[in-house]
């Protein structure tokens, strides 16, 4: 049997079968290692606020700090509940069927309809931040070659990150103790919770459980990969009249889930170092 296929089933929502060693992970467990995720991003991007100029603490900085923090905890994940596989197989970067690559393309293209539609109905009634805002749209309002960096930052890394430690670093010990179900709901709820404005909890947990359905679906972490990375790329790559309003407030929720996240702890780690 070949590395890929270790730990599959013939159903994706059945028990999972554990290695040598392997441990489960508690849905308590979980949501401890998801705020350690939420607190090490905003600690982290504090020191790094006062080593630098805290104007200079952009996207870029910060994916590179939630990128460090996030690998730094899958280490201690991987070290506990399964020191005996490897990353690649703890995480279920794998290959699956050709069509679920398909699903995953087209789910990037669509999915965000009914998130960003539940999302303007929400912040019709109570709007978001506009410094966060005004944040955003100064980043975005960039040189080309600033731009590719964002780019790359934003669609190509960031997703990425969100995805090895949510439908990743998470799912694979979580199954060892709960059903299918269970955990791609517990993990969207814990991806929503992690972008910090409650008027995005619940669109971006919706977007969450299609991308958990997808994981658990196809057995691989690559679909659900590249449908966030697809989501992400229609902001950064779209015309900025559909990414802010006449107020200059964000109109589209998945467009600005990661770079916006990002931005609450730029501000924060700004305030830190300002107060100190």
């Amino acid at each position: 049997m070949s590395d890929d296929d270790r730990g599959r089933s013939s159903d994706p929502f059945g028990p999972r079968e554990s290695e040598p060693g392997e441990r489960g992970m508690t849905f308590f467990g979980a949501t401890a290692w998801a705020m350690l995720a939420t607190l090490g991003l905003h600690y982290l991007g504090s020191v790094v606020a006062s080593i630098r100029h805290p104007s200079t603490v952009d996207i870029t900085t910060l994916v590179g700090v939630q990128t460090v923090v996030t690998l730094l905890l899958l280490f201690g994940i991987l070290r506990f509940y399964a020191p005996n596989l490897s990353i690649r197989h703890f995480l279920g970067l794998r290959r699956t069927h050709v069509g679920f690559y398909v699903v995953a393309i087209l789910l990037g293209a669509i999915v965000h309809v009914p998130a960003d539609g539940l999302f303007d109905a929400i912040t019709k009634h109570y709007p978001t931040d506009p410094e966060l805002d005004r944040l955003l749209e100064e980043q975005l309002a960039v040189s080309t070659s600033r731009r590719v960096a964002l780019g790359v930052a934003i669609v190509g890394i960031g997703p990425f990150i969100e995805e090895v430690f949510y439908r990743g670093a998470l799912f694979r010990p979580l199954r060892k103790t709960a059903s299918a179900w269970s955990v791609v709901v517990v993990t969207s709820v814990l991806f929503g919770l992690a972008h910090v404005e409650w008027q995005r909890v619940v669109p971006i947990g919706l977007l969450g459980l299609a991308l958990g359905l997808l994981r658990i679906s196809s057995g691989s972490l690559v679909p659900s990969a590249i449908s966030a990375r697809h989501v992400q790329r229609r902001f950064v790559l779209g015309d900025a009249s559909n990414r802010f309003d006449a107020t200059g407030s964000t109109r589209k929720l998945s467009a600005s889930r990661d770079d916006r996240r990002i931005f609450v702890h730029v501000r924060a780690s700004r305030s830190c170092v300002s107060d100190g």
